[in-house]
């Protein structure tokens, strides 16, 4: 019962517009669903934050995969560092559609790409994000739209292998990947053991109290 209300608790505030351009910034022209970002979002924005305030790296292209339907990370980074040559890319046409209209709408230049991975990805980049879908297939109670977004195989592991299988080879020399996962569907160690299988170093691990998702900054390990 608790878990039901904390819920409904948080999607009635990520659903509400004027809240969500406080906490981003970003002007919300349309929306495709109500919810327009998750607790894996606040600590990938946190990261996006922490590299830009500490001047730890310049990222002069980044890639924002999996960007949803208003690309709030792609939007957020362009908006805090103009400078930044942003892509974005997502499987459904709906969302890009979508998110290219609340760009423009907030005056971000931004490059959109639909495409199921790396399929279509054509470029290396120096950061790369990823909010993948990791919930296991055994929390799906009915057919949804867009269940990509949320639901990768039995483990929730799915869409996390599949692109880390790849994305070495987008990478610029010493590039970084943000990759933010809830650890309420995937434990830690089950996520650290497919880092390690792709040849992945984990540089750092960025959390947001009392959120249970992280971010694990990786780079490739050759």
């Amino acid at each position: 019962m608790i878990g039901r209300i904390y819920k409904y608790i948080l999607d009635y505030i990520r659903s509400k517009d004027f809240l969500t351009q406080k906490i981003w910034k970003l002007k919300i022209e349309k929306k495709v669903l109500p919810i327009t970002y998750d607790l894996t979002s606040l600590v990938l924005k946190k990261s996006l934050d922490l590299y830009k305030k500490k001047q730890k790296k310049v990222f002069n292209n980044y890639l924002d995969m999996g960007c949803g339907q208003l690309a709030i990370l792609g939007q957020y980074k362009k908006k805090i560092d103009p400078k930044t040559n942003v892509t974005s890319a997502d499987i459904y046409h709906d969302f890009l559609e979508n998110a290219q209209l609340n760009a423009e709408a907030n005056n971000l230049k931004i490059e959109f790409i639909q495409t199921d991975m790396f399929k279509n990805i054509k470029d290396k980049y120096d950061l790369i994000t990823f909010n993948p879908p990791y919930v296991p297939l055994s929390y799906k109670k009915k057919d949804i739209e867009y269940d990509k977004i949320s639901f990768a195989g039995s483990e929730g592991t799915d869409a996390i292998s599949f692109f880390l299988k790849s994305a070495k080879n987008y990478l610029n020399k010493d590039g970084l990947i943000f990759l933010g996962v809830n650890l309420f569907y995937i434990p830690k160690k089950v996520l650290f053991e497919i880092i390690d299988l792709y040849g992945f170093k984990k540089n750092e691990i960025i959390k947001k109290f009392p959120n249970k998702s992280i971010v694990v900054v990786i780079s490739d390990n050759q």
